[in-house]
């Protein structure tokens, strides 16, 4: 089991606000210039590369222990934090830089766990 925090095309949020469930459409892809300087921020905040692939790249930065992990796809971006003891910091800076490199206003970020949005 992990924390996750979702990051969607704005449309996925208008979608789901629509009374739509998140699962059952399909998705636009993300804007990649969008995407391609959220990456450059990613590793600017210290997350390396770990894996690539046409459809995916994944991203992992280490908190006290605890590693954060960015799996990127054409239409999610999903910031992962396993639950462990020693989370709490991790789960801290996940949403914060979350926030914070999706501050474009082109992202819409979702919190599974408290069924909740915000704009990025």
């Amino acid at each position: 089991m992990s924390y996750s925090i979702q990051i969607f095309d704005p449309k996925v949020r208008a979608e789901v606000e629509r009374g739509v469930e998140i699962d059952s459409f399909e998705h636009p892809n993300l804007d990649m210039l969008e995407v391609e300087k959220f990456l450059t921020r990613l590793v600017a905040y210290g997350y390396k590369l770990e894996s690539s692939s046409p459809l995916l790249k994944e991203y992992v930065k280490v908190v006290d222990n605890c590693p954060i992990t960015v799996a990127v796809f054409p239409t999610l971006i999903a910031f992962s934090i396993p639950y462990w003891r020693e989370m709490g910091d991790a789960l801290f800076e996940a949403l914060q830089d979350a926030s914070e490199l999706t501050d474009s206003g082109k992202f819409s970020l979702f919190n599974p766990q408290e069924n909740s949005w915000s704009d990025g």
